[in-house]
Protein backbone atom coordinates (compact mmCIF):
# COMPACT_ATOMS: atom_id res chain seq x y z
CA UNK A 1 0.00 0.00 0.00
CA UNK A 2 1.34 3.34 -1.35
CA UNK A 3 0.34 6.60 0.55
CA UNK A 4 1.36 10.00 -1.07
CA UNK A 5 3.78 11.74 -0.14
CA UNK A 6 3.03 15.26 1.20
CA UNK A 7 5.78 17.80 1.81
CA UNK A 8 4.95 19.54 5.33
CA UNK A 9 6.18 23.55 5.76
CA UNK A 10 7.73 24.33 8.86
CA UNK A 11 5.84 25.64 11.61
CA UNK A 12 6.82 29.50 11.55
CA UNK A 13 8.10 29.30 15.12
CA UNK A 14 10.84 26.91 14.12
CA UNK A 15 13.07 30.39 12.90
CA UNK A 16 13.51 30.63 16.62
CA UNK A 17 16.72 29.67 18.43
CA UNK A 18 16.39 28.45 21.71
CA UNK A 19 17.23 31.33 23.19
CA UNK A 20 14.74 32.98 21.51
CA UNK A 21 11.98 30.47 22.23
CA UNK A 22 12.31 30.95 25.80
CA UNK A 23 12.43 34.65 25.77
CA UNK A 24 8.88 34.14 23.71
CA UNK A 25 7.62 31.96 26.36
CA UNK A 26 8.07 33.80 29.45
CA UNK A 27 6.77 36.75 27.81
CA UNK A 28 3.79 35.41 27.27
CA UNK A 29 3.65 33.63 30.13
CA UNK A 30 3.77 30.06 29.41
CA UNK A 31 4.07 27.10 30.32
CA UNK A 32 7.38 24.70 29.54
CA UNK A 33 5.65 22.33 26.96
CA UNK A 34 4.28 24.75 25.12
CA UNK A 35 8.08 24.51 23.13
CA UNK A 36 6.54 21.22 22.09
CA UNK A 37 4.70 23.50 19.38
CA UNK A 38 8.46 24.71 18.18
CA UNK A 39 10.58 21.42 18.47
CA UNK A 40 7.66 18.29 18.24
CA UNK A 41 4.90 16.51 19.32
CA UNK A 42 2.17 18.42 21.44
CA UNK A 43 2.00 16.50 24.06
CA UNK A 44 0.38 13.10 24.78
CA UNK A 45 -2.78 12.05 22.41
CA UNK A 46 -5.35 9.61 23.47
CA UNK A 47 -5.72 8.87 19.55
CA UNK A 48 -3.44 8.20 16.68
CA UNK A 49 -3.60 10.99 14.40
CA UNK A 50 -2.06 10.91 11.28
CA UNK A 51 -0.06 13.59 10.06
CA UNK A 52 -1.33 12.70 5.82
CA UNK A 53 -4.79 13.85 5.20
CA UNK A 54 -4.57 11.81 1.87
CA UNK A 55 -4.06 8.71 3.53
CA UNK A 56 -6.12 5.96 3.60
CA UNK A 57 -5.49 5.02 7.04
CA UNK A 58 -8.36 5.78 9.84
CA UNK A 59 -8.62 9.62 10.97
CA UNK A 60 -10.04 9.72 14.64
CA UNK A 61 -13.12 11.17 14.46
CA UNK A 62 -13.60 14.46 16.63
CA UNK A 63 -16.58 16.20 15.94
CA UNK A 64 -18.49 15.16 18.96
CA UNK A 65 -15.64 15.90 21.64
CA UNK A 66 -15.24 19.24 20.13
CA UNK A 67 -18.75 19.79 20.75
CA UNK A 68 -18.57 18.51 24.18
CA UNK A 69 -15.73 20.62 24.97
CA UNK A 70 -17.24 23.71 23.36
CA UNK A 71 -20.27 23.22 25.33
CA UNK A 72 -17.92 23.98 28.78
CA UNK A 73 -16.92 26.71 27.13
CA UNK A 74 -19.80 28.20 25.92
CA UNK A 75 -21.34 27.77 29.34
CA UNK A 76 -18.52 29.66 31.06
CA UNK A 77 -19.06 32.40 28.59
CA UNK A 78 -23.10 32.26 29.49
CA UNK A 79 -22.32 32.63 32.90
CA UNK A 80 -20.44 35.37 33.26
CA UNK A 81 -22.76 37.24 30.31
CA UNK A 82 -25.32 37.65 33.22
CA UNK A 83 -23.25 39.68 35.43
CA UNK A 84 -22.51 43.55 35.53
CA UNK A 85 -20.60 44.50 32.29
CA UNK A 86 -21.06 40.79 31.34
CA UNK A 87 -20.02 41.23 27.27
CA UNK A 88 -17.19 42.61 28.48
CA UNK A 89 -15.91 39.92 31.39
CA UNK A 90 -16.55 37.34 28.27
CA UNK A 91 -14.67 39.18 25.56
CA UNK A 92 -11.85 39.18 28.34
CA UNK A 93 -12.05 36.02 28.95
CA UNK A 94 -11.59 35.22 25.02
CA UNK A 95 -8.43 37.16 24.97
CA UNK A 96 -7.17 35.76 28.04
CA UNK A 97 -7.74 31.80 26.92
CA UNK A 98 -6.93 31.69 23.32
CA UNK A 99 -4.15 31.31 21.54
CA UNK A 100 -0.93 29.21 21.40
CA UNK A 101 -0.94 27.26 24.76
CA UNK A 102 -3.54 28.85 26.82
CA UNK A 103 -6.39 26.62 28.27
CA UNK A 104 -8.46 26.68 25.10
CA UNK A 105 -6.29 25.74 22.34
CA UNK A 106 -7.25 22.58 21.91
CA UNK A 107 -3.89 21.15 20.20
CA UNK A 108 -2.57 20.44 23.31
CA UNK A 109 -5.01 18.20 24.72
CA UNK A 110 -4.51 14.93 24.39
CA UNK A 111 -8.51 14.28 22.55
CA UNK A 112 -7.32 16.72 19.58
CA UNK A 113 -4.92 16.38 16.89
CA UNK A 114 -1.60 18.63 17.35
CA UNK A 115 1.82 17.60 16.29
CA UNK A 116 3.68 14.36 16.16
CA UNK A 117 7.38 13.90 17.59
CA UNK A 118 8.69 14.81 13.95
CA UNK A 119 6.97 18.02 14.40
CA UNK A 120 3.93 17.34 11.34
CA UNK A 121 1.04 18.62 11.73
CA UNK A 122 -1.98 16.21 12.91
CA UNK A 123 -5.05 15.62 10.69
CA UNK A 124 -8.78 14.13 12.33
CA UNK A 125 -12.00 13.85 11.08
CA UNK A 126 -14.40 16.68 11.87
CA UNK A 127 -18.41 16.95 11.00
CA UNK A 128 -17.27 14.56 7.26
CA UNK A 129 -14.02 16.58 6.56
CA UNK A 130 -10.26 15.69 7.12
CA UNK A 131 -8.83 18.76 8.82
CA UNK A 132 -5.72 19.44 10.49
CA UNK A 133 -5.25 20.92 14.22
CA UNK A 134 -5.01 24.45 13.27
CA UNK A 135 -8.27 24.39 11.44
CA UNK A 136 -9.59 22.73 14.33
CA UNK A 137 -8.98 25.49 16.61
CA UNK A 138 -9.80 28.22 14.44
CA UNK A 139 -13.02 26.52 13.58
CA UNK A 140 -13.75 26.69 17.61
CA UNK A 141 -12.58 30.11 17.66
CA UNK A 142 -15.35 30.97 15.14
CA UNK A 143 -17.81 28.98 16.90
CA UNK A 144 -17.02 30.98 20.26
CA UNK A 145 -16.91 34.01 17.97
CA UNK A 146 -20.55 33.51 16.47
CA UNK A 147 -21.63 32.79 19.58
CA UNK A 148 -20.66 36.20 21.10
CA UNK A 149 -22.06 37.47 18.14
CA UNK A 150 -18.71 39.13 16.69
CA UNK A 151 -19.14 39.84 13.21
CA UNK A 152 -17.18 37.92 11.02
CA UNK A 153 -14.54 40.62 10.32
CA UNK A 154 -13.94 41.89 13.51
CA UNK A 155 -13.25 37.99 14.58
CA UNK A 156 -10.58 37.87 11.60
CA UNK A 157 -8.85 41.34 13.20
CA UNK A 158 -8.76 39.78 16.89
CA UNK A 159 -7.26 36.71 15.76
CA UNK A 160 -4.53 38.31 13.53
CA UNK A 161 -3.91 40.65 16.31
CA UNK A 162 -3.57 37.82 18.86
CA UNK A 163 -1.17 35.66 16.81
CA UNK A 164 1.35 38.46 16.64
CA UNK A 165 0.97 39.00 20.61
CA UNK A 166 -0.73 42.87 20.33
CA UNK A 167 -3.59 41.80 22.26
CA UNK A 168 -1.54 40.48 25.08
CA UNK A 169 -0.79 44.24 25.72
CA UNK A 170 -4.28 44.77 27.50
CA UNK A 171 -4.21 41.40 29.01
CA UNK A 172 -1.52 40.19 30.13
CA UNK A 173 0.34 44.16 30.65
CA UNK A 174 3.23 42.96 28.25
CA UNK A 175 4.76 43.86 24.78
CA UNK A 176 5.63 41.62 21.84
CA UNK A 177 8.97 40.85 20.95
CA UNK A 178 10.14 41.77 17.32
CA UNK A 179 9.95 38.23 16.57
CA UNK A 180 6.30 37.72 17.57
CA UNK A 181 4.87 40.78 16.14
CA UNK A 182 6.29 39.01 12.60
CA UNK A 183 3.75 36.11 13.25
CA UNK A 184 0.14 36.36 11.60
CA UNK A 185 -2.75 34.47 10.90
CA UNK A 186 -2.52 32.20 7.43
CA UNK A 187 -4.95 32.77 4.77
CA UNK A 188 -5.90 29.01 6.01
CA UNK A 189 -6.68 30.25 9.28
CA UNK A 190 -8.43 32.44 8.14
CA UNK A 191 -10.66 30.53 6.42
CA UNK A 192 -10.78 28.11 9.25
CA UNK A 193 -12.79 31.09 11.45
CA UNK A 194 -15.26 31.86 8.68
CA UNK A 195 -16.41 28.53 8.37
CA UNK A 196 -16.28 28.18 12.19
CA UNK A 197 -18.81 31.57 11.96
CA UNK A 198 -20.78 30.59 9.06
CA UNK A 199 -21.80 26.83 10.58
CA UNK A 200 -22.42 27.78 14.23
CA UNK A 201 -25.57 26.32 15.59
CA UNK A 202 -26.73 26.58 19.28
CA UNK A 203 -28.81 24.04 18.70
CA UNK A 204 -25.90 21.90 18.39
CA UNK A 205 -24.84 22.26 22.37
CA UNK A 206 -26.73 21.94 25.61
CA UNK A 207 -26.37 25.12 27.09
CA UNK A 208 -28.49 25.41 30.73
Amino acid sequence: MKFHKLEYKPCRFYSFNKTQMKQWREINELPKYINAAYVGSTGAKSAYFLTNPHARGYHPEVTKDLYEYEEEVLQELKNLRKKPFGYIRAIWRMSQKFGTGEPWDTKFMPQFPGRDPNGRIQYARYNGEIVSCNDLSNIMYGHICAFMNIPKAIAKIMAQLDACGITEIFTKQKFPTKELLKFSDTTTDQLAISKGIDEFNIKNYRIK
